[in-house]
């Protein structure tokens, strides 16, 4: 059987979009680099320069960011997805219960119709029936579809 090292942790808040857990990420990193020394990668919650500098501080070495790429016009997503990221407004989640029993943050605008059962649905098709369009609670700020290096660059670089 083959073993694989643990090189680094990523630590997922409630912020996040998809399947949640109960703890924020700027609660999450500091009680995981009290107990370990391996390199943290804050995820949840991460839109900006300033998101990513705040998970530095509390003691993340990077950080993973899923949402704000889902507006990039490289996303090969259903289209009506990122429109409704786009439209979103505050607060643009919301918890819903899986067919499964577990919780997942999704956007709040389709919720009232869809039944949050697939998330293939809303990727492939935009199907506001079916579809769970997971995203994090950075949805409401992200206000329009860019190119992914605009993405990236708000990321790196203060503005």
């Amino acid at each position: 059987m083959l073993q694989f090292p643990i090189n680094g942790l990523i630590a997922e808040g409630i912020e996040a979009g998809g399947h949640i857990g109960t703890e924020t990420t700027f609660t999450l990193i500091p009680q995981i680099a009290a107990i370990s020394d391996l390199p943290i990668l804050a995820a949840g919650g991460i839109y900006d320069y300033w998101d990513c500098q705040a998970a530095k501080v509390l003691g993340a070495a990077g950080v993973q960011a899923g949402t704000i790429f889902l507006a990039a016009k490289e996303c090969q997503i259903a289209l009506n997805y990122r429109q409704l990221l786009c439209q979103s407004s505050n607060p643009g989640t919301m918890l819903a219960k899986t067919s499964t029993g577990y919780w997942a943050r999704v956007l709040k605008n389709p919720g009232r119709s869809s039944t949050n059962r697939s998330l293939k649905a809303a990727v492939q098709n935009g199907d506001l029936k079916k579809g769970a369009f997971m995203a994090g609670q950075v949805a409401d700020r992200i206000t329009q579809i860019e190119p992914v290096a605009r993405i990236i660059n708000r990321l790196v670089h203060a503005n």
